[in-house]
C-alpha cells in the first residue's frame, strides 16, 4: 500500500496536535450520530488540516467560504443534512 495515505503519516510541517484534534472531533461526532465515513475520509481530513493551517480553524474543505457556519461539523450537517441527503457535502 501507499504509506502516504496511512494514518499517522502526516506532513511534519503541520501543527503537532491538529491532526489528532480533528480526527478525534470527526470520529466522535460520527460515532454520536451513527455516521459512517466513505472512502474519502483521509482526503477530507487532509483538507481540514490544510484549511486549519491556512485560515486558523477546521473549515469544511468542501465549502468555499471560510466562515463560522462552515467549521467542521458545518451548520448544514448539524442541522440534519446527512439525515435528509444520506451524505454531507
Amino acid at each position: 500500500g501507499d504509506r502516504a495515505n496511512q494514518p499517522g503519516n502526516r506532513d511534519p510541517a503541520l501543527p503537532a496536535g491538529s491532526g489528532n484534534q480533528i480526527r478525534e472531533r470527526v470520529d466522535t461526532y460520527a460515532r454520536m450520530k451513527g455516521y459512517v465515513f466513505n472512502e474519502d475520509k483521509e482526503e477530507v481530513l487532509e483538507g481540514l488540516l490544510q484549511k486549519n493551517e491556512q485560515f486558523g480553524d477546521f473549515y469544511c474543505p468542501c465549502r468555499l467560504e471560510n466562515i463560522p457556519d462552515n467549521v467542521c461539523p458545518c451548520l448544514d450537517t448539524r442541522k440534519g443534512e446527512v439525515q435528509r441527503e444520506g451524505v454531507c457535502l
